[in-house]
């Protein structure tokens, strides 16, 4: 049987639910029907600490998004760059959001509270007081392993700065000159961020298709949608303090 709880709304939801005979006010919604608004993107349990990334407002659990963050710079559902450098600005406690989930569902709550508890007690920690907000500054929690405690800091992926060289089109292709050549990004950011980065500032239509080249001795490499900046940099141009990458706008509307 599934679980239902009790939503108020001005207006019928969907023709299909329920009525609640107490009230006209009232349905009775499944909550099936709702687990996607209060679930994580990222572990796919019920939100706890939710917090939400400002630009496309797809929420998380706080320590799955802050874990995430530490080597992603995009959103995990929808891929958009949350921010270049410091993500974490951009993400914000949703207590609303929280407060409905518990409303809904008040064993959830108790049942985190818990598993967080067991797991202090299981490991010897002892739990100090985390500020209920999220910050740029915020430190990373202390990992414990199980036999051996130690202290695991975070991989740090330092900024690069990068050079855009317009490198030819097809003909036909008119283009406005880059206004913005020089670019200071995080190393964690990919060709695949550098590509939207030229599609926006340059109004690239749905058929053009854009390839970035980074110079290897006498030849140029195609590179790969997936690779970092910073495995980019390391690859091809470790000795420079500037990665240089060509690009080319290419048309794949058949005429």
């Amino acid at each position: 049987m599934e679980e239902t709880s009790k939503i108020n709304v001005k207006q019928k939801l969907n023709s299909s639910m329920d009525e609640d005979p107490e009230s006209k006010n009232n349905v009775l919604v499944p909550i099936v029907n709702i687990n996607c608004y209060l679930t994580c993107g990222i572990c796919k349990g019920y939100l706890y600490e939710a917090s939400t990334i400002t630009d496309c407002m797809h929420t998380f659990c706080k320590s799955c998004i802050v874990k995430f963050t530490e080597k992603n710079v995009h959103c995990p559902t929808c891929n958009i760059v949350i921010h270049p450098t410091e993500p974490l600005i951009n993400i914000k406690l949703d207590r609303t959001l929280q407060d409905i989930l518990y409303s809904l569902l008040p064993h959830v709550a108790q049942e985190e509270q818990e598993r967080e508890k067991k797991f202090y007690e299981i490991h010897g920690i002892e739990k100090k007081y985390v500020p209920a907000y999220i910050t740029p500054c915020i430190k990373p929690a202390v990992k414990h392993d199980v036999e051996h405690k130690f202290d695991v800091k975070p991989e740090v992926i330092p900024p690069v700065s990068l050079l855009l060289n317009y490198g030819g089109c097809s003909s036909g292709i008119i283009l406005k000159a880059l206004e913005k050549r020089y670019l200071r990004v995080t190393g964690g950011a990919t060709i695949c961020h550098v590509v939207q980065f030229l599609r926006k500032k340059l109004t690239l239509k749905d058929y053009h298709q854009v390839n970035l080249y980074c110079s290897c001795g006498s030849s140029n490499i195609c590179l790969d949608g997936t690779r970092t900046l910073q495995a980019v940099k390391d690859l091809y141009s470790s000795t420079k303090d500037i990665l240089e990458l060509e690009y080319h706008i290419l048309s794949t509307c058949v005429m």
